[in-house]
């Protein structure tokens, strides 16, 4: 699978725990930045200065994938910016790239036989120390880039070495000798020897002034901190002599002595560092003062500028840090060489350091005269980057030295892997566990910040220093919660779970004891135990209390994927005799996964699976809610790219095999709370990356999961260059406040929110005001943002108001809208935009029909004012109004919505005007409809609304998107009124040319009712297929015509097709008289030659003249794949619904294609037309399985049922009562299914964020059921007998608060022959009454007051069997002339 995050960031790298430096620090100069380099174990690590933010790190098994031991040396070329390592034997060379010099690649290797042990490189010459001496290599000519020996020398084993700037020399030393041997690379041999009194720790070449680059300065450092610099003469250009030297005495003061510098003999004393003069002088050639106090500072910065002066740097035991000044360097004769002390900074300035480097800024850093650019001072162990401010500094002001960022500390036992976190229950800590054993501890300060705060290791003699706890026997998992008095322990193991108990972690005697054993109530040993993740828990779920069973503690997996969840019984949690009572299970969930390899449960109850689906890794993410209508399963997806599935299978590459999973949620502590729900963020962790998987909200028209992967941590590439480390990642894990810890190899990195950026507020709060920002949200914030409940003004809210009727409602949000604007030139930034929520009883109808009336009130005022708006104060919705609102819009967009959702709010507020104008003559479903065709077209053209200038419907199918509408949308245009209305509207999208394509998409043929407006429509695309192409081609007409009839016509359109090369033919064929029977065998006979030919339209032409509708719709069906195309040309050949063959497309064709896609909008309409409307009803609640053992529809494979689309309660509340055949199929659906099925659409209007809708339907639900009565008197038996519908009285309106306002009468046709049908559900047997409930309360139960808790309604009566003998009688009794003085309901229900 190609990831397709989010473009932005979704978390940055905040810390790098990249291990302890065994090199020291190199500093590297770019243009864009600066650079600090050392080794560190097998990789050289890069970090950016002054941040210290890990850049790359370069591995030694790029070069040698087999491995290397430790890095032993680190050098850069300045020119070429070349990076050479050592590692054992090994020698890698890395090259930026020409295209971005922050990235390198791998430049060249080189094997040496020995050991190296130092290694410098300048220009194209690399010089290598070796246990057996010196190697000098020059870069070979060639396509290939290698190196060549140039020559070697053998001497004693080479610390440290170092080429001369203009590479005519090399020296060299070694720890087991007093001497600095120096080489000419000319002479290719050693030409002097320097002796010193004690081994040689460093060397370094001075870097002279330009005009005299051919001039040797040497210094050097003894283990005594003493620095000896060896220059030459004029006498003896290539001979050395000892010319200066200085030591920590010098560096003193007078207060100061020598012996106290030194009076720690165990330890060496501080060393002596050369500061590179040009580093601190960042290039800077001329600075002016910036004031009268500063002329001191410059003319003292000027004469280093001036002079050429050499600076050493020394920090004393105190921290003060004393720079030295060494003078007349290039001055002869060399007697006349100075030192002096050029500044000294104040104690406590410096931290005593073992290595100190001077980095200057980039190259291309903003610099002025008066304020030059400012040099960094890299100190170790830890890192730290010291920013210098030049004036002060060499006035020795402590504001001269400015500390800016402070490394991690180094523990033992970094240099081995990590394996796994453990996280303190609310996340706040977590303990790393090294693979040989101990690890570091990070803790969560008061800002939020994760710190390496100390390390741990394994102590025999008291086990309670191991995180892990070693002394529990076989432990799979554990989980960890704490009280006032002791810490609890879980262990965990398929077979038995231990409670443990350690007290007294505060004293110097802690002690550890088992409280009780248990195992769970299964019948066979689970697959996989493992404990619910407790980060978002507010409790202890082990504790005794009111809220103990709140949340789940323990989750197990069979093997058979069956998921259980256990809360602990308090009442016997303290036996310790492996009472399986311990546990309760309080829900189950059937995946039907097996193989299962990784779970992980949340606090919020969602479970992620890895199993092996198809030979392929699989993600799976469950949720517990699991019903007849949800089977729990929300995400479900492999993760191997298409182009690798076959490398990637098990056994193969396990680039993508999932290694570890883990929770999150934004209901924990720091985090942010969603609307007042918890939002799942799950982490995927690769073996390079680490994939994030959050909760998205649900839409209406496109299908989109439930979750969406939010971005990944790529380890191995960032950006597109950069590479962090290419070590495998071992473990993943969440914390506090949406911060990742990844334990990679060694190292470890703390992902999180870089910044929480001042004025950003969430839009998930429906009131104040919005601050929009460009910048990147945190994780929780774009998380809630994703799940939140929606404004009122949201595209979707609007969207979800209409369809369930609320216009009125839509119209005020409208209304209310345009206030909101007010400024069209001022940025949001400037203006920012103010919205006043609505409160939830507009959405409960409580105060919709008030409203309601004052509007129209006012409206009818304006009734004779021939639409003249001038008088609109902007409180009325009209059509100046939206005028103006949709002109704002379109020039101030509102904030945080996309580009799509704005252009969908336009859409909606275009088609609430056309349904206040024509609301009259527009019934509701109509009004679905005409929403479907306006969406359908901004999704497929990316238009705001069809207009004069948009393309038609054709060109935006033909671009992108969805091929048609959605059944469900095509059933709201069956059962509307308004079909005419909405004829119009689908010819109107279609630019007023309506194609057979057209007519597909739109469905037109599915929803059209009359006999008459089909034959009409199929002749008017008939008609717009000839014209729509310049060659006039009768072929693509002339199916349309011969179903209607009209061959005559085909051949008088085939007489102006002379540039066709059938025309002839076609001429003289259709002049026959195709009434007789010889001329249908010819047309047949034509149908099947062109079948060979594979002209399938025009096949199905033919077989359409010929009379044969059955072989004319089996190759729609099975050759073009077009069943629509069957139902047309059934429809209107058999001039009806009725006829054989369209009973045969719907009952072969679409039942088991609805039964195959679980779609049960097409099911119901194909029902519907069978004059099976109790099953129309049924299929939309009842399960497909059952279904179609009912009905017996043949089908291989059931698919998805599809219950979240909350707009089947929308039609199942319209069929329900709608005529006898489907008031006996809501009697076949038990009032607990239907209770199920309310509570299921009200969990998707919230997945949908659309909460005040859920309320509003969970409130205002009616479970009544018809009650038919018959009034006494002859029945006319010729006349379509009618039985009125009365209804229980309710204290609400349950209808009107619905928002559901049908134009009909209330009326009850019998569409059903009374001894028919059987009941195709068995009698319910006998439920108890329910306490809360009256006894005589049937399931006509009125309905339940808006402010209550819905309740389920009783079970069926034990009269049930009664009902359906009642049900029977009525119906007899109907088809009699018998008076009946009066009706007994009970005998009914």
């Amino acid at each position: 699978m190609a990831l397709r995050p989010d473009t932005n960031p979704v978390l940055d790298l905040l810390v790098a725990y990249t291990g302890a430096p065994s090199t020291p620090p190199v500093g590297l100069q770019l243009s864009s930045q600066s650079l600090v380099l050392y080794g560190a174990l097998d990789a050289v690590v890069i970090l950016e200065v002054p941040t210290l933010k890990l850049v790359k790190c370069l591995a030694f098994r790029d070069a040698f994938p087999r491995g290397t031991p430790l890095v032993s040396c680190v050098a850069v070329e300045d020119s070429t910016k070349l990076i050479v390592a050592a590692s054992g034997n090994s020698i890698a060379l890395w090259s930026p790239s020409p295209k971005d010099e922050t990235s390198w690649k791998l430049h060249s290797t080189l094997t040496m036989e020995h050991p190296v042990q130092a290694v410098d490189i300048r220009g194209e010459m690399l010089a290598v120390g070796t246990s057996q001496g010196l190697s000098v290599f020059t870069l070979a000519n060639g396509d290939i880039i290698s190196w060549k020996s140039a020559w070697s020398a053998r001497c004693s084993t080479v610390t440290t070495l170092s080429i001369s700037p203009s590479a005519s020399h090399i020296a060299t030393a070694s720890k087991d000798e007093r001497n600095a041997r120096i080489f000419s690379t000319r002479s290719k041999r050693e030409i002097q020897s320097l002796r010193h009194p004690s081994p040689i720790s460093r060397l370094k070449w001075r870097n002279p002034p330009t005009k005299y680059k051919d001039e040797i300065c040497l210094y050097t450092l003894t283990p005594d901190s003493v620095v000896r610099v060896f220059m030459t003469v004029i006498d003896a250009p290539n001979h050395l002599q000892l010319h200066a030297s200085l030591d920590p005495w010098a560096f003193s003061s007078g207060v100061d002595s020598l012996a106290e510098v030194r009076k720690d003999s165990k330890s060496s004393p501080p060393p002596i560092f050369w500061l590179e003069r040009s580093h601190f002088l960042c290039g800077v050639q001329q600075i002016n003062g910036t004031s009268e106090a500063d002329e001191s500072r410059t003319r003292k910065l000027q004469e280093l500028i001036d002079d050429d002066w050499e600076l050493f740097g020394f920090i004393s035991k105190d921290g003060s840090f004393v720079v030295r000044a060494l003078t007349n360097l290039d001055k002869r004769p060399p007697t006349l060489l100075r030192q002096f002390t050029y500044f000294r900074l104040p104690a406590h300035s410096l931290h005593r350091t073992s290595h100190l480097v001077l980095i200057p800024p980039p190259a291309n850093s903003p610099s002025t005269s008066k304020l030059p650019p400012s040099p960094y001072l890299i100190t170790t162990a830890p890192l730290r980057t010291h920013k210098l401010s030049l004036l002060p500094l060499v006035d020795g002001a402590v504001e001269g030295v400015d500390r800016i960022t402070r490394g991690p500390r180094s523990f033992e036992r970094e240099d081995t892997s990590v394996e796994y976190f453990v996280r303190s229950p609310d996340g706040s800590a977590i303990v790393s566990k090294r693979r040989e054993g101990g690890g570091e501890i990070f803790t969560r300060d008061r800002h939020g910040t994760f710190h390496n705060r100390q390390s741990w290791d394994i102590v025999p003699h008291n086990p309670l220093t191991t995180p892990t706890l070693l002394i529990l026997p076989s432990t799979d998992t554990m989980q960890s919660t704490s009280s006032a008095s002791a810490v609890r322990i879980l262990s965990v193991t398929p077979s038995q779970i231990s409670t443990f108990l350690l007290f007294g972690l505060d004293t110097m005697k802690p002690s550890i004891r088992l409280r009780s054993t248990s195992s769970l109530p299964l019948e066979s040993t689970a697959r996989i135990v493992l404990p619910v993740d407790p980060m978002a828990w507010s409790h202890d779920p082990l504790s005794s209390g009111s809220h103990a069973a709140r949340h789940d503690a323990l989750v197990s997996v069979s093997e058979d994927g069956t998921l259980s969840f256990w809360v602990p019984a308090l009442e016997n949690m303290g036996s310790n005799n492996g009472n399986s009572a311990a546990w309760i299970c309080t829900g189950s969930i059937r995946t039907g996964r097996t193989g299962i390899r990784l779970a992980r449960c949340s606090s919020a109850k969602k479970t992620a699976l890895v199993s092996i689906e198809n030979g392929v890794e699989t993600l799976s993410i469950w949720d517990s809610k699991e019903s007849e209508f949800a089977s729990g399963l929300e995400y479900s997806h492999s993760f191997i790219p298409s182009s690798d599935t076959t490398s990637t299978k098990l056994g193969g590459d396990d680039t993508w095999k999932i290694r570890d999973l883990d929770w999150t949620s934004t209901g924990i502590k720091g985090g942010v709370s969603g609307g007042g729900q918890e939002t799942s963020i799950l982490a995927v962790g690769f073996p390079h990356r680490v994939v994030i998987l959050c909760q998205q909200r649900m839409t209406y028209f496109d299908q989109e999961q439930a979750w969406r992967i939010l971005g990944d941590i790529d380890l191995t590439r960032h950006g597109q260059m950069l590479q962090w480390t290419p070590n495998r990642i071992a473990d993943s894990i969440w914390c506090a406040g949406g911060t990742l810890i990844v334990g990679a190899g060694h190292q470890v990195f703390h992902f999180g929110t870089a910044s929480l950026y001042s004025g950003y507020q969430r839009i998930d709060a429906p009131a104040g005001v919005v601050k929009p920002t460009s910048r990147t949200a945190p994780l929780f914030e774009r998380a809630a943002r994703m799940n939140s409940p929606l404004p009122d003004y949201h595209p979707q809210m609007l969207l979800q108001c209409l369809l369930w009727d609320k216009v009125e409602l839509v119209k005020r949000i409208i209304v209310q809208l345009r206030k909101s604007l007010h400024s069209e030139s001022l940025t949001w930034e400037e203006d920012p935009f103010e919205w006043v929520p609505l409160d939830v009883e507009d959405y409960l109808g409580t105060t919709q029909t008030t409203n309601a009336t004052n509007v129209k009130k006012q409206t009818y005022s304006y009734l004779f004012d021939a639409g003249n708006d001038e008088n609109d104060d902007g409180t009325i919705f009209t059509r100046s109004l939206v005028t103006s609102l949709l002109d704002s819009l379109s020039k101030k967009p509102l904030p945080h919505l996309s580009a799509s959702e704005n252009a969908h709010l336009a859409v909606l507020i275009r088609t609430t005007l056309q349904i206040d104008e024509q609301r009259r003559s527009l019934d509701a479903n109509g009004l679905r409809y005409l929403i479907s065709i306006r969406s359908f077209y901004l999704i497929n053209s990316g238009q705001s609304a069809p207009g004069k200038d948009a393309p038609s419907l054709s060109s935006a199918i033909a671009g992108a998107g969805r091929e048609r509408l959605r059944y469900r949308d095509i059933v709201w245009a069956f059962f509307s009124e308004s079909q005419e209305i909405l004829l119009a509207a689908s010819a109107e999208a279609c630019g007023g040319k309506m194609s057979w394509k057209d007519a597909r998409a739109l469905g037109v043929f599915l929803w059209l009712q009359s006999n008459d407006s089909i034959k009409a429509q199929a002749e008017i695309i008939a008609r717009n297929q000839y014209m729509a192409g310049e060659d006039r081609d009768p072929t693509a007409c002339c199916l349309l015509y011969f179903a209607l009839g009209k061959v005559k016509l085909v051949h008088g359109l085939w007489k102006q097709a002379a540039w066709h090369p059938e025309q002839q033919v076609m001429l003289k064929f259709l002049a026959n008289d195709f009434e007789e029977h010889r001329w249908r065998t010819a047309a047949l006979k034509n149908a099947f030659a062109l079948m060979s030919k594979q002209r399938f339209e025009y096949a199905v032409a033919f077989f359409v003249l010929g009379r044969s509708l059955k072989d004319a719709v089996n190759v729609c069906i099975k050759q073009l794949k077009d069943f629509q195309l069957a139902i047309a040309l059934a429809r209107i050949m058999e001039n009806g619904d009725d006829g054989p063959i369209l009973r045969e497309i719907l009952t072969n064709t679409v039942l088991p294609t609805a039964f195959e896609k679980g779609n049960r909008w097409l099911a119901s309409w194909a029902f519907w037309m069978l004059h099976r409307r109790d099953l129309s009803v049924r299929i939309l609640i009842t399960p497909l399985e059952e279904m179609a053992r009912i009905a017996s529809v043949r089908v291989s494979e059931i698919g998805n049922p599809h219950y979240d689309d909350p707009s089947l309660a929308l039609l199942f509340m319209q069929l329900k009562d709608k005529s006898l055949q489907t008031v006996k199929g809501v009697t076949e659906i038990t009032g607990r299914t239907e209770f199920n099925f309310v509570l299921q659409m009200a969990r998707v209007f919230a997945r949908m964020g659309c909460h005040p809708l859920a309320l509003n339907v969970v409130a205002h639900w009616s479970f009544d059921r018809v009650v038919p009565v018959i009034r006494p008197g002859p029945i006319n038996t010729s006349a379509p007998i009618i039985i009125e519908s009365h209804r229980p009285r309710s204290p609400t309106l349950t209808r009107s608060s619905m928002g559901l306002h049908h134009n009909r009468a209330a009326s009850l046709v019998i569409d059903m022959e009374i001894p028919s049908l059987p009941a195709t559900r068995p009698t319910s047997p006998g439920f108890p009454v329910l306490d809360t409930i009256p006894e005589k309360t049937s399931r006509a139960a009125s309905p339940i007051p808006p402010t209550n808790v819905v309740s389920p309604p009783p079970e069926e009566s034990a009269e049930a069997g009664e009902q359906k003998g009642g049900f029977g009688s009525l119906m007899k009794s109907a088809k009699k002339d018998v008076k009946v003085a009066e009706f007994d309901m009970s005998a009914f229900f």
